[in-house]
């Protein structure tokens, strides 16, 4: 008996040390990938930074706003990669072909729609309540920032059909390229090449986005599209044919994956809007913490995709085992390692916050801040991963309805009161987006796990794959 339990306990160990050793395979380069695209947004706020706190909070804000509008675009291509992932698993490469034609035309379509929302609500700028100053940049980066919409979503439809396929290096590759073209375009941009090009200045960090991002799009079809590995993926069928059945499921699943994230984002970047009610100051302290805040959130986004990937392909196989195995694995990385992030956040609080800037009344706001965001880390860790887990088993509904209550019932409404009504002020804005995270963190981990319980417990196999 003895035997057989250290037995099983091996076989357990190994199991989940094989898991993990694929979850790590899976989304280091994911990982790369997206700390290649947040040195994107710091080489943009880097270079920004002489231009004064005013610009540094305008283009700030516009990123915010952009991002806002442009996530749902990118969380409906986000059910590419599992529904990929899952055909993949069944052997099924013409489904693959299709999703990568369909794909691309939902990503077209919802890149043309952001664009057109992008420029209303710069029309309407005034209504966000900023100093004079801080407006008028704001309104003109967001304008330019609009026309990169559908190069941007094309990209990211692009990537998630690359991740499904478990070819999560290709992104990778891509970004960091893009890192070395935007710093130069940059360069060129903000501060002019006399006589040639006059100096734009924030105006110009906007257009080198522009650029970037189409380059990245290209540079990434090019890559599936003369790449071998992929070429099997993709010659199934022709771009123009038609499949309005699959192309509606992109777009039934992908609403309320949009919605999620549109959620999520909405909470920070309504944060952010209070933060400008209260002063530049404020709103660029609150950028520099939110840019920290987001380097370990990417990391777990990424243990997250990785995660949707292994449990998509659980699904796809009716293997409710490696589905628990995937989950429980990515759950306890991206933990972990939030967790870390919080005591490096906790120990390195000042020194973090002068990489990005140097004014003392900003510094002071941005250490109470980031103080606050090394405790939300973990809430933050556990919300992303189990909210990746639940949009690979394609349940999209109910974590819709969790995301719109913990972060815009709870955390902005609560965030306002403690700012304005208690007079806590930046600190109580951030008090409200950890309410939210940690809220969705604990009803989102739970559904997971009711979910898999009872939906996926005695289902034939036929049903089970069509689940």
């Amino acid at each position: 008996m003895r035997f057989t339990f250290i037995r099983l306990a091996k076989t357990w160990q190994a199991g989940y040390c094989q898991e993990f050793t694929t979850l790590l395979r899976l989304s280091l380069p994911i990982i790369i990938g997206q700390l290649g695209t947040v040195l994107l947004a710091l080489t943009d706020i880097l270079m920004i930074s002489p231009l004064g706190k005013v610009s540094l909070a305008a283009v700030g804000l516009a990123n915010s706003v952009f991002f806002l509008i442009a996530v749902v675009g990118i969380g409906i291509t986000s059910v590419i990669t599992p529904l990929v992932s899952k055909a993949k698993a069944r052997g099924d490469i013409v489904e693959c072909s299709h999703l990568f034609v369909q794909g691309q035309k939902v990503a077209f379509l919802a890149g043309l729609i952001i664009l057109f929302i992008t420029l209303i609500v710069a029309y309407f700028a005034p209504w966000f309540g900023q100093e004079a100053e801080v407006e008028q940049i704001f309104q003109s980066f967001l304008i330019v920032l609009g026309f990169s919409a559908v190069p941007m979503i094309w990209f990211y439809s692009l990537k998630n059909f690359a991740d499904g396929l478990s070819q999560t290096q290709v992104a990778m590759h891509i970004t960091f390229a893009t890192v070395v073209v935007n710093g130069l375009l940059n360069y060129v941009f903000i501060y002019g090449l006399p006589p040639v090009l006059p100096a734009l200045q924030a105006q110009g960090a906007a257009i080198s986005t522009l650029l970037a991002r189409l380059f990245m799009s290209v540079a990434m079809y090019a890559y599936i599209r003369y790449y071998d590995f992929f070429r099997v993926f993709i010659s199934q069928i022709s771009f123009w044919e038609k499949n309005s059945i699959l192309f509606q499921h992109i777009w039934q699943m992908g609403i309320p994956a949009g919605l999620q994230f549109f959620f999520e984002i909405g909470s920070f970047t309504g944060a952010s809007i209070l933060m400008g009610w209260l002063g530049s100051a404020s709103l660029a302290a609150h950028q520099v913490a939110l840019n920290l805040a987001t380097i370990s959130y990417l990391i777990a986004f990424s243990f997250a995709i990785a995660g949707s990937i292994r449990v998509a392909e659980g699904l796809g196989l009716s293997d409710k085992k490696q589905m628990l195995k995937a989950a429980n694995t990515a759950a306890f990385t991206s933990i972990t390692f939030m967790t870390f992030c919080c005591l490096l956040f906790l120990i390195f609080t000042s020194p973090l916050v002068r990489l990005f800037t140097q004014e003392p009344t900003v510094v002071a706001i941005a250490i109470k801040l980031l103080s606050i965001a090394a405790f939300f880390q973990i809430s933050d860790g556990t919300q992303v991963v189990f909210l990746g887990l639940l949009r690979g088993i394609g349940d999209m509904k109910i974590p819709t309805y969790i995301t719109l209550v913990a972060y815009w019932l709870l955390s902005l409404p609560i965030s306002y009161l403690l700012a304005f009504t208690y007079q806590l002020q930046a600190i109580g804005i951030w008090i409200g987006l950890w309410v939210g995270l940690t809220t969705a963190a604990l009803l989102l981990s739970i559904r997971f796990y009711v979910l898999l319980h009872y939906r996926f417990n005695e289902i034939p196999k036929k049903e089970l794959v069509e689940a």
